[in-house]
């Protein structure tokens, strides 16, 4: 009979964030595989970014839990983080202006909050909910014996819920970090230093007394390692993200002959497309036809401004959000896919990276993650070129553009990418709640 494990995700279907997928794909497999996922979640929020086709994909016997936030108060940032995005012109879709003007300094405005916010605050904006989580997880807890409680972050609250549950009832703790936590360079540089000083010393007693840490890279788990000397090294367990056949439909389509680069994310206050376009607009400079950019997610107008700068106003297309179900026809339907990170410590790897790999498309990298690219080259899926360099990515479209995509294909080595699939991530887990319980 199947043990159950507390299940604290934040981030869960129908949201589309790939924190939701994550979870999915374990809640889908976990119970075959000797663990039954008690999941606790927030109430449905915003359709913004949801995604309802994932919950099909939900085992009809999923116990579902959206009591960890809800009410007047979670409606509210709900509905500001909604508005935020949406509203002000961050999410651009196909035939929207770009925006400027009035619209161009409230963004400015919206992206210097953020930035004020991220830096002079602990935690993050579900933080408030930590005492009601704490209380739904009591009732599941007081309700059914479970052996064990997991929390799937970020956001890095629902690993304090998780913690003081585990103290509570005396239960085996185990934190999955998707991202970094405390350590992550990219929020650590925004943080003021009382504020990092105080994160830095909430993880360091979360992590003192959980029994098991989940990173999803070798980079992150040599970073935690090193930052945590006093703590057995083998505490710390590497399970990557992962590409999961099961959600798609295996899509056929023919390439256009137009030749197109396809983006599956989101561009933010803290990831810009300028140097790519740059590069784009050179590599177009030498080619006969004109090149298509595709983007599926968010798009800042100033981006889509500076494209209409330097004349690729008509090379640029903004989707939006697609079903996840149906990424495979998108993504094959490009010549080439773009993953872009700026993030110099190189700790993480986008999640897109995984889903790339199961489209067998040519990857175009911007990025100084030497992990990542040594997928790449391991692979031969791709090739990765400097992010803040213009040229490097004209140099990076053309040589994939010469690629024959049969032999590019035939050519792709996959031996070794189980690691990367939904099957062996979600044995691995497994394996690691029967370790600790």
């Amino acid at each position: 009979m199947a043990r159950r494990v507390l299940f604290i995700s934040l981030k869960f279907p129908p949201m589309s964030d790939i924190g939701a997928k994550r979870a999915l794909r374990l809640v889908r497999r976990l119970p075959a595989l000797g663990w039954k996922p008690t999941v606790l979640t927030l109430a449905r929020g915003a359709d913004g970014q949801n995604d309802p086709s994932l919950e099909a994909f939900l085992p009809a016997d999923a116990d579902v839990r959206r009591g960890y936030a809800s009410g007047w108060l979670f409606r509210a940032i709900d509905g500001v983080k909604h508005r935020w995005s949406h509203a002000v012109g961050r999410a651009v879709g196909a035939g929207q202006p770009a925006g400027g003007g009035r619209a161009g300094l409230l963004r400015r405005a919206i992206y210097a909050a953020e930035d004020l916010l991220e830096g002079s605050t602990v935690g993050d904006e579900w933080l408030p909910f930590l005492p009601s989580g704490v209380r739904a997880g009591d009732a599941i807890l007081a309700d059914e014996q479970h052996a064990l409680v997991y929390a799937c972050g970020d956001p890095n609250s629902a690993y304090l819920a998780a913690w003081w549950l585990a103290r509570r009832h005396d239960l085996p703790l185990v934190l999955d970090l998707r991202d970094p936590w405390a350590l992550d360079p990219t929020i650590r540089a925004l943080k003021r230093p009382w504020a990092r000083w105080l994160e830095d010393r909430i993880e360091r007693r979360v992590i003192g007394d959980a029994t098991r840490v989940i990173l999803n890279t070798d980079a992150s788990h040599k970073l935690y390692v090193r930052a945590y000397p006093d703590q057995p090294a083998d505490k710390f367990e590497v399970v990557h993200n992962a590409y999961d056949e099961d959600l798609v439909v295996d899509a056929r389509p023919a390439r256009p002959e137009r030749f197109t680069v396809a983006h599956f994310g989101n561009y933010h206050r803290l990831r810009r497309a300028r140097v790519f376009l740059d590069g784009l607009r050179r590599f177009a400079e030498h080619r006969a036809d004109r090149p298509r950019f595709v983007n599926y997610g968010e798009f800042r107008p100033d981006d889509l401004e500076h494209a209409r700068a330097i004349g690729l106003g008509d090379a640029v297309e903004v989707r939006g959000y697609v079903p996840y179900r149906e990424c495979l026809e998108h993504l094959r339907a490009a010549h080439v896919l773009l993953l872009e990170q700026r993030n110099d410590e190189g700790v993480q790897i986008p999640g897109k990276l995984y889903d790339y790999l199961m489209a067998r498309r040519p990857i175009l990298s911007l990025s100084k993650n030497r992990e990542l690219t040594a997928v790449l080259e391991r692979t031969g899926a791709g090739v990765n070129v400097d992010p803040s360099q213009p040229e490097a990515v004209a140099e990076g479209l053309a040589r994939l553009a010469a690629l024959d995509p049969a032999v590019f294909e035939a050519r792709l080595d996959l031996t070794g990418a189980e690691r990367y699939s939904a099957a062996w991530t979600s044995r691995r887990v497994a394996e690691i709640f029967s370790a600790v319980a």
